[in-house]
């Protein structure tokens, strides 16, 4: 075999390797076709060659042909709308052209229904919001680049509209385009580099060629009222555009000589839905604007929010407005921020449909500078940086306090990050028990705990002497509590209900008895009146006739340990009869 003969053979077998090894590319990548948003244009030198309008014709079909879309995706609320719906900002959008809607008697406005409807940026850069949307012609208030605009299938169409919400087919939640303002419709013309004009990017948009008879729409801004074209003109300010008495362009409607999108859509393959459902689950990259912090009061201590007024993705569309997180975690290393700050992150989360308060942001950059001051990671600490730098929070306990620790905290930051006791004041410390900050106070006092240190007319106890104070009523609490369920548990038999006809049967009784019978009644009933009670306390036995009964007492004292009075007082006497004031704190049991 000669070396040309072995030569052609290498390159058939390199030939058939590489054929193979691309169907198996394909094979194994899916494919979406509907969510491929290379839009179509024509080439310079062929509109040069041919015309421009048989060139741009020609892909304008071209583009029916093979763009369209061709699956029936279920029914969307379109919610990548919804940020947009927030923050009442305006919306830039591109799409192609698929089909229209036309008037009809319950109906008297036509619809444009617009496939591959994605958000363009400044320097034309695309993101698919969703694979179809309707656009109402009478949402459409002006014409930008052109007082008339003929309109047909398959031509690119760009716009900017606000996006209102609505219901409808079960969907209570939907979102769609409002007033609309129309940069074009028409056809891209790629123009090579050395031929490009200075001018903007725009003038390659060709909107005004000749479609002939081809056209489903034809628009005229001479439905617009005067008055507001003037006061465009004037103002230059395209907010004037979206109330509706404002008004919109004029309309006339043909039919479309394709087929309907219902008639050439088939059902999404499996494949292409449980990918979708995959490239949800990857991190994407976002970039939140910093709005303001929060403080909510909870059971365990307070908590902190950091609110964005808005989040986008990485080439500036607006993907949720008023997000909040948890504010911890990764996010207090960048230091002290500030409203306006940008904070870049990553998250694989639905930042769209989620709602409340989500788990702290990861993989978190500072894209503002400025200078930051550090930040403690205890969350009452945050709590009074915030309350400090931005005021007082509504249904939060104790703030000057937590803006005096979070001073001293940073006043004394030491590089080498040691523990420093932040302080506890009496009102704190009371939150924790069942007592006032008065009896709180008493008892550092009586036991001669010092505080740490005062700010102002507060004093701030250690972390030990507020365990102590906490240990100490929580004793006493358990010691009334388990006096108060000894007291129920002996409760005189003639207060249960089973016994009232038992007594009032013995009163019926002492009424007949002789005039002696009733003397020693009436003795006894006087005796009954002052009944005398067991007490048993830490340190000794007592009795007490402050009370009618032991349910009398019972009732008494379960209204103090309810109303929080440990130091209520009963008055009794020891075994030699001497006199005492007992307090309820330390009774044992009574009988």
């Amino acid at each position: 075999m000669n070396k040309k003969s072995k030569g052609k053979k290498l390159k058939a077998i390199i030939h058939r390797f590489r054929n193979s090894n691309s169907r198996e590319m394909a094979h194994n990548k899916i494919y979406n076709h509907d969510a491929d948003i290379s839009f179509m244009s024509a080439t310079y030198d062929d509109v040069k060659k041919l015309g421009v309008n048989h060139e741009l014709n020609r892909i304008r079909r071209h583009v029916i042909e093979s763009k369209l879309n061709k699956y029936q995706h279920p029914s969307s609320d379109h919610r990548q709308l919804k940020g947009y719906r927030e923050t009442g900002k305006w919306l830039n959008w591109i799409g192609i052209v698929a089909d229209i809607s036309m008037p009809t008697s319950n109906s008297l406005d036509g619809k444009i229904l617009i496939d591959k409807f994605c958000y363009e940026n400044d320097i034309h850069q695309l993101k698919l919001l969703d694979y179809h949307v309707w656009l109402k012609i009478n949402e459409i208030r002006y014409l930008l680049n052109s007082d008339q605009q003929t309109i047909a299938v398959g031509d690119t169409i760009r716009g900017i509209s606000k996006v209102t919400q609505y219901s409808s087919k079960g969907l209570s939640n939907e979102y769609g385009l409002a007033a609309t303002l129309l940069k074009g419709a028409g056809i891209y013309v790629s123009i090579p580099t050395k031929r490009r004009p200075t001018n903007s990017a725009a003038e390659q948009f060709i909107i005004d060629y000749d479609r002939q008879d081809d056209w489903v729409a034809k628009l005229s801004n001479s439905g617009v009222p005067k008055r507001t074209l003037l006061d465009y003109q004037k103002k230059r300010d395209i907010n004037i555009f979206v109330a509706r008495s404002k008004g919109h362009v004029s309309a006339k409607y043909q039919p479309s000589r394709y087929k309907h999108y219902f008639e050439r859509l088939e059902p999404v393959p499996k494949q292409i839905s449980q990918n979708e459902k995959k490239q949800r689950e990857i991190p994407t990259q976002y970039f939140g604007i910093v709005d303001k912090f929060k403080v909510f009061q909870k059971k365990d201590g307070c908590h902190t929010v950091i609110q964005f007024a808005y989040i986008t993705d990485e080439i500036k569309r607006i993907v949720s407005g008023n997000k909040c997180f948890e504010y911890d975690g990764e996010i207090l290393a960048l230091g002290s921020l500030k409203p306006k700050d940008v904070i870049g992150f990553k998250d694989n989360r639905d930042l769209i449909k989620s709602s409340g308060t989500l788990a702290p942001l990861t993989n978190v950059k500072l894209l503002t500078n400025h200078d930051s001051q550090p930040m403690p990671t205890d969350q009452n600490l945050i709590s009074g940086w915030v309350i400090k730098n931005f005021g007082q929070q509504s249904n939060v306990h104790n703030q000057n306090d937590l803006v005096n620790k979070f001073d001293r905290w940073l006043k004394n930051q030491k590089k080498d990050n040691k523990m420093i006791d932040i302080g506890f004041s009496t009102a704190e410390i009371a939150e924790k028990t069942t007592v006032n900050r008065e009896q709180v106070k008493r008892y550092l006092d009586q036991n001669k705990l010092q505080p740490l240190f005062s700010q102002g007319k507060t004093d701030y106890y250690s972390t030990e002497a507020m365990n102590k104070v906490i240990e100490h009523f929580k004793q006493v609490d358990d010691r009334i509590k388990s006096a108060l369920q000894a007291i129920k548990s002996h409760k005189p038999r003639t207060e249960y209900p089973e016994n009232r006809k038992k007594v009032q049967q013995m009163v019926h009784k002492d009424k007949v008895m002789d005039n002696d019978a009733n003397e020693t009644s009436d003795k006894s009933e006087k005796s009954n009146n002052q009944h005398t009670l067991k007490i048993n306390t830490t340190y000794g036995r007592f009795t007490t006739s402050q009370f009618k009964d032991l349910h009398e007492a019972y009732n008494e004292l379960q209204r103090a340990i309810h109303s929080g009075l440990l130091n209520y007082f009963i008055k009794a006497k020891d075994e030699n009869d001497n006199e005492y004031l007992i307090s309820i704190k330390n009774i044992v049991n009574m009988s």
